[in-house]
């Protein structure tokens, strides 16, 4: 079993401004309708098969929950699934809303 790649808010606040990152949010509906990671796709509106064929295998897909624990297992799943470029994000939302907010990507 290899190890999972983590992924900071940093190093993720740079790829979406580079352009759109493939985020999977696996907190709940109501935790990720208070906030979010821009254009994160919600695991509570979308069944784990739908993911598996919305997100590309060979592309990056980090996986964000509320601390960054239970992503670790997530991203596992998914590397399992045949993902070849899949991080947890480190410290979660927590982390992201700490350091970012959603308006640093309006247009």
């Amino acid at each position: 079993m290899s190890e999972i790649k983590q992924m900071t808010v940093q190093q993720l606040h740079d790829l979406l401004e580079e352009g759109p990152v493939n985020v999977l949010d696996i907190r709940d509906e109501a935790s990720y309708d208070a906030g979010h990671v821009p254009n994160a796709v919600p695991l509570s509106r979308t069944p784990v098969e739908q993911c598996l064929e919305k997100f590309e295998k060979d592309k990056t897909l980090v996986v964000c929950c509320y601390h960054g624990i239970s992503s670790i297992e997530a991203a596992m799943f998914f590397s399992q699934q045949g993902f070849k470029d899949v991080h947890s994000l480190m410290g979660g939302y927590e982390a992201w809303h700490r350091n970012y907010s959603e308006d640093d990507f309006l247009e």
